[in-house]
């Protein structure tokens, strides 16, 4: 009589993406994609916190505009390389244009300072 555990060995033989763990080649593209998620969230609040401090008190932390921008245009950036890794050409152009003018604006804001 075979074990549970002899019928899972035998099935990790016939898969090998069981073998090398959570099937992580197969499933590559989605974990890349998680991965930018997460980055983007922890960045786009970063970026609000970041703005609502800066309008709260323009005198004392009028400086990070121009870290404001970059960080926006470095998000958008992302999100555009994001688009086009995903093949969706448009939106990945649509949101590179989008983080080289917030690149432009944290020049301005910085020469502005």
């Amino acid at each position: 009589m075979k074990h549970k555990s002899d019928k899972t060995h035998a099935h990790r033989e016939q898969n090998p993406y069981l073998v090398k763990g959570l099937l992580f080649n197969k499933d590559r593209r989605a974990l890349i994609r998680m991965a930018m998620d997460v980055f983007d969230l922890i960045l786009g609040s970063i970026i609000i916190i970041m703005t609502v401090a800066a309008f709260l008190k323009p005198g004392v932390y009028g400086g990070l505009f121009p870290v404001i921008f970059i960080l926006g245009a470095f998000l958008n950036l992302m999100t555009g390389a994001k688009h086009f890794y995903m093949k969706n050409r448009f939106f990945g152009v649509f949101f590179m244009v989008i983080g080289f003018l917030l690149f432009a604006a944290a020049a301005v804001s910085f020469f502005m300072a």
